[in-house]
């Protein structure tokens, strides 16, 4: 079976050491993948130490830029620095939860060696598509709202049908 891309969900938020990092989350047919997000000053300390193929998803600009192009090579991404690659056929649960003001991805799977590993993410629409849906004239809870129930339907789309019962869905 030839792996697609289901869809992008532009940026989410995990917990780093001293900051946050963003990823942007490519959900294929197969796997789901989380490409780091890098402003162009570190697409270019990158590409000197000699990760060229970061320059695909950079720009002259030092704003950060995010992966929304649904044509993209998921091949490709993988191989980008800093990757997180998440095999769907080794997932356990899966769901999205609310959690004060915002939404969550909850991955539960089977890492090396089988061992279980957890994975969790805060969903967070990138400035750009928040501005965007106030113009549009949406309340900023109902933006955040829509973008998680965006990547619910993008699970559900490339996950197997008997995997339901090991989702979650508060959106």
């Amino acid at each position: 079976m030839d792996e697609k891309v289901i869809d992008v969900i532009p940026r989410v938020v995990t917990p780093g050491d001293i900051t946050d990092e963003e990823y942007s989350l490519v959900i294929t047919s197969r796997r789901t993948i989380l490409v780091p997000v890098k402003s162009h000053s570190d697409l270019f300390a990158d590409w000197f130490f000699g990760g060229i193929i970061l320059a695909i998803i950079g720009d002259a600009t030092a704003r950060r830029k995010y992966i929304e192009d649904k044509n993209i090579d998921p091949e490709t991404l993988t191989k980008i620095v800093d990757t997180v690659v998440i095999w769907h056929s080794s997932l356990g649960t899966a769901g999205i939860r609310k959690r004060l003001s915002s939404y969550h991805l909850e991955l539960e799977y089977r890492g090396a060696r089988s061992k279980s590993r957890s994975f969790s993410c805060k969903l967070a629409p990138p400035s750009e598509y928040l501005a965007h849906c106030k113009k549009m004239g949406t309340r900023r809870r109902d933006a955040v709202r829509e973008y998680a129930a965006e990547a619910r339907h993008a699970y559900e789309k490339a996950l197997p049908k008997e995997f339901s019962p090991n989702t979650r869905w508060d959106v």
